[in-house]
């Protein structure tokens, strides 16, 4: 009985409070978009946009993304969100959610490939990756990282994502939200994806946080013992 007390110690001690995760039901969703649009939904961009991409985080889009966290190695998840936090990316981590909805397999009609939809070019000039490696999780997720490094000189998260998006073009970024809503509001709808997609990787990374952050107890385990960075504000 002594010994199991003491091991029920030891984990209490290396387990940190509050880093569990909720179970994706139809009730935990609910709560989950409440609670967002609670906390979160202000009148300036990208927030403002929050109702309209909430859709995404609906009870079948999250169970589907569930099961293909759930096939990807316990040790590559773990391993990749660590690389992306000491690279002080860690936000970005959670970009597989909302790229592939976790699915390395997935191939998307501009020809992205894997978790972090990277195009074959971007793989082979940033990365010196030919096509079939983009099906590796790590390398795809590797690869990802570095082309995301090449935007943090950029400032701020939202000029980082749609900088790793390759939307900057479409509006100078002073003033980038306005100028891509003024286009939609002018009618053209093909913007839509290029305005939401700064709050849509907001989104996927309360989504993370909140239904999958339990697998990766080990990393928090060891950062709590062996601290490597400052957590980033956003």
């Amino acid at each position: 009985m002594s010994k199991l007390l003491v091991i029920l110690g030891l984990l209490a001690i290396l387990v940190p409070a509050g880093v569990k995760a909720d179970p994706v039901s139809e009730a935990t969703v609910r709560a989950f978009q409440k609670n967002l649009i609670r906390h979160h939904y202000r009148n300036d961009a990208p927030y403002s946009f929050l109702p309209q991409v909430l859709v995404y985080a609906n009870l079948y889009n999250l169970r589907h993304i569930q099961a293909n966290w759930e096939r990807l190695e316990l040790t590559f998840r773990q391993k990749s969100f660590r690389e992306f936090k000491e690279a002080g990316l860690e936000m970005f981590f959670w970009l597989m959610l909302l790229e592939s909805g976790a699915d390395p397999n997935r191939i998307s009609p501009q020809g992205a490939i894997g978790l972090y939809q990277v195009m074959p070019s971007s793989a082979k000039s940033v990365c010196s990756l030919m096509r079939p490696d983009l099906f590796d999780p790590q390398k795809n997720a590797e690869c990802a990282l570095k082309i995301m490094q090449r935007c943090q000189s950029l400032r701020g998260w939202q000029a980082q994502a749609i900088c790793y998006n390759g939307k900057l073009e479409s509006c100078p970024w002073r003033g980038y939200q306005n100028c891509l809503a003024l286009k939609v509001k002018n009618g053209n709808r093909g913007v839509l994806e290029s305005l939401h997609f700064p709050v849509k990787l907001f989104l996927f990374q309360k989504v993370g946080e909140t239904f999958f952050l339990t697998d990766l107890q080990e990393f928090f385990s060891f950062e709590r013992l062996n601290p490597v960075c400052a957590d980033a504000s956003y």
